[in-house]
């Protein structure tokens, strides 16, 4: 501080002098040279006197911005890791969605497989159902067809015998066909 006093010191002996070998010289030049005199003076005083609190202005502010950069750095670190965080979620979330739709797929071709072979053996079920009430149904036809000739057969037969027969030959017949009735039943 002594420096910046002792250089306004010289700077006020040097305009002085100036001053008064310039005085005849020209009278706008030493007023220059005084209003240049009185500036360097005012800014000497101001750095003596404002100075420290100009630097403490200052200072202050470089702190409050490195504060404020800090902060920034801080919450810029907190957002990469939440951004990281939430990119590893999203990517688990899909391996879990590719996952389940292969579950689901493999699932859907398995229950189409296992419907398809029940569908199989229902069909051999029917088809062999269908050939059992055929079977029967032909038997039973084949039964009925029997009885029927049978019948026929024996209506006819009893015409023609009725027919040829006398009365007394066809009571000899009925009691003969009434003793195997009892014999067999």
């Amino acid at each position: 501080m002594k420096k910046v006093l002792v250089l306004i010191a010289v700077i006020a002996c040097y305009t002085g002098a100036v001053a008064a070998y310039i005085t005849h010289q020209s009278q706008a030049l030493v007023e220059n040279l005084v209003a240049l005199g009185n500036f360097i003076l005012f800014v000497a005083l101001l750095i003596k006197f404002a100075g420290p609190a100009i630097k403490n202005n200052f200072a202050s502010n470089a702190r409050e911005y490195q504060a404020t950069v800090a902060e920034a750095d801080k919450l810029l670190a907190e957002a990469k890791e939440m951004h990281q965080q939430w990119a590893t979620k999203r990517d688990t979330l899909e391996q879990e969605i590719e996952q389940i739709k292969a579950d689901a797929k493999s699932a859907a071709e398995a229950q189409a497989t296992q419907i398809v072979e029940n569908a199989r053996q229902m069909a051999e079920r029917l088809v062999a159902d269908a050939e059992r009430t055929a079977v029967s149904e032909l038997g039973q036809a084949k039964d009925q067809l029997r009885d029927q000739l049978v019948d026929m057969v024996l209506t006819q037969a009893e015409n023609k015998l009725q027919t040829r027969l006398t009365p007394p030959q066809q009571r000899v017949l009925i009691d003969e066909a009434i003793k195997k009735l009892e014999a067999s039943g």
